[in-house]
């Protein structure tokens, strides 16, 4: 299981991202750059 921290109004907060989690994210950035939905770009 990965973690990341993050910072929501002025708290850090951690984040678990277990595999599955993982996987899901993946897909939904995939599926934006295959729409043409990249950073940067726009």
């Amino acid at each position: 299981m990965n973690t990341s921290t993050v910072e929501v109004s002025g708290e850090k907060v951690k984040a678990w991202w277990d595999k599955r989690l993982t996987e899901i994210f993946y897909d939904i950035c995939i599926k934006e750059i295959l729409k043409g939905n990249r950073p940067g770009l726009g």
